[in-house]
């Protein structure tokens, strides 16, 4: 990694979409490792320059590490904000993977506000995108897979397996449109 990061700097590539993703990567991987504060100032970095660059993608899952970094800090308010503007971006961006995790972002921020079964429409309605959550980083899968046991167990497999099936046949849009109003719905009853 320091590598690449000595080859940009040689190369004076501070503002291109090839520094923005090595950016992205350094954050990812500090994340992986466990130092959120390196992960954190890496992904605002990568967020700035990703906004100047109009990169949706990178912005999405920018946002996505972001949101991981603050629910792993107890942030959930900011993880909130960081999920919601992910989805948007992998939206506008047509990029399933940040969708993705940020929709399974906004599925752990709303177990953790009470809106359980609420949430399992929402885990129902993520199926959409199994092709891309093999991609995810590991811990964020492990996470989002605790929490899907928290709320089946809360809510009891026939209930829980009722709302997910209320919203398998949703399309990607609907997902989109559906993790921003819950989540929105769920902040605004605890602000």
């Amino acid at each position: 990694m320091a590598e690449s990061e000595e080859l940009l700097c040689t190369l004076d590539d501070a503002d291109s979409f090839e520094a923005n993703l090595m950016l992205l990567a350094q954050g990812l991987l500090a994340l992986i490792a466990g130092d959120f504060d390196r992960a954190a100032g890496q992904f605002d970095t990568s967020l700035a320059l990703g906004q100047a660059l109009d990169a949706k993608a990178i912005l999405s899952v920018t946002c996505a590490g972001l949101g991981e970094v603050a629910m792993a800090q107890g942030r959930v308010t900011d993880a909130a904000d960081h999920y919601r503007d992910g989805v948007i971006q992998g939206w506008d961006g047509d990029y399933a993977l940040g969708i993705v995790w940020n929709v399974h972002g906004l599925v752990r921020v709303g177990i953790r506000r009470g809106g359980r079964k609420a949430m399992a429409r929402l885990i129902g309605a993520s199926a959409a995108f199994q092709g891309a959550i093999r991609a995810l980083p590991g811990a964020a899968v492990g996470a989002y897979e605790a929490d899907i046991a928290m709320v089946r167990a809360a809510l009891g497999d026939e209930a829980f397996s009722e709302a997910q099936e209320a919203r398998q046949a949703l399309s990607v849009a609907e997902v989109v449109a559906m993790a921003i109003a819950l989540t929105d719905a769920v902040r605004e009853a605890h602000t």
